[in-house]
């Protein structure tokens, strides 16, 4: 509500008057409390343990164990809660009945802080953040508004693989045409990848000031046992315009413990006129599962790299396709346009 003075302060509209309300949007940095800052650490643990040799006549194994983790921590300070803001903000002279006993009656406190009828305060610790004068923020007032926010998990993987070689020409099986045997490699491969990640409630519940959107917890773990395979075949060896001129196959089975099983395969040729010289070619066909940040992430409103609404005015998408991702009466309105979108109006300094 505006006061007489303010009425016809700069910035005020033209026809406002004493007692008019209007909602304000209020821009100012933390130049109190200093910049935010965010300290983010990880610590990686990794371990291999493998073996290999000979097995059978002419077979060869490459049998190794890998497990790592990397542990996430991160403590982000001179951030400001919303919540804190919103009565910081909400100050009032303080009642001679019912007040807060830390200041006089008369002296500006904040409305959470005095007991009313009840004798009780819904939040004694608020102090008054005075934005309208020249050094009136005081440092109990940033002490107050300003909360550390602080996320903490990790992510691990282990993984276990074993794999058989041979050059089959100790067998007979190579072309007349070639000084190498056909060469296959055969072998298998568990994955288990395991995230983690805990965030306490200002980040959770989106009250801090200086994010674009809520940091949602997350936890799951995703398995794979997989199958795979490759041959190669040399054509020729060792004659004019081609010292080697081989093809090659591929394939592997992938089955997930979310129930997803993909096959993927590839096709290639190699030639080499010479030594010095040798040109490849391939086609592979892959299916990328889903990682397992994708998979377990939680869902919340962020800031994204988007100017304007792909469904809003002057679309070039059917109403069939933007339907698909949840809009329907708005297809093609101008209100779905977006302009730049800030989480705070008073924003922690950079």
């Amino acid at each position: 509500q505006l006061a007489a003075a303010n009425a016809t302060a700069p910035g005020a509209p033209a026809f406002a008057t004493a007692g008019d309300k209007s909602l304000v949007v209020i821009g100012r940095r933390n130049i109190e409390g200093g910049g935010r800052i965010d300290d983010i650490r990880h610590t990686s643990y990794r371990g291999v343990f493998g073996l290999k040799g000979d097995v059978l006549t002419n077979w060869n194994y490459d049998a190794f164990f890998q497990t790592g983790k990397v542990v996430y921590q991160e403590h982000y300070l001179n951030d400001f809660s919303k919540a804190r803001i919103a009565k910081a903000l909400d100050v009032i002279p303080n009642p001679a009945s019912g007040g807060s006993p830390r200041v006089a009656a008369g002296q500006p406190v904040c409305r959470s802080e005095t007991t009313g009828t009840t004798g009780v305060a819904d939040d004694p610790n608020c102090r008054p953040y005075n934005i309208w004068q020249l050094g009136g923020v005081t440092n109990d007032a940033i002490a107050y508004v300003q909360t550390p926010g602080f996320k903490s998990g990790y992510t691990e993987q282990n993984v276990a693989n074993a794999t058989f070689s041979s050059d089959l020409g100790s067998y007979g099986l190579k072309l007349p045409s070639a000084k190498t045997g056909v060469g296959v490699v055969a072998g298998v491969e568990w994955r288990k990848e395991t995230l983690n990640l805990d965030t306490d409630t200002e980040f959770s519940t989106f009250d801090l000031a200086g994010q674009g959107g809520p940091t949602i917890g997350a936890k799951g773990s995703l398995r794979s046992n997989e199958f795979f395979g490759e041959v190669r075949v040399p054509l020729v060896e060792g004659v004019p315009m081609a010292d080697l001129l081989s093809v090659s196959g591929s394939a592997r089975h992938s089955s997930y413990s979310d129930s997803k099983n993909t096959n993927t395969y590839g096709l290639g040729a190699e030639w080499a006129p010479v030594k010095a010289y040798r040109l490849r070619g391939s086609y592979q066909h892959a299916i990328r599962h889903a990682n397992i940040v994708e998979l377990f992430q939680g869902v919340g409103n962020n800031l994204f790299d988007m100017n304007s609404d792909p469904c809003g005015g002057g679309t070039k998408f059917s109403a069939a396709q933007c339907a698909r991702t949840g809009v329907t009466t708005n297809y093609g309105s101008t209100r779905q346009t977006l302009g730049p979108w800030v989480s705070s109006s008073i924003r922690p300094g950079i």
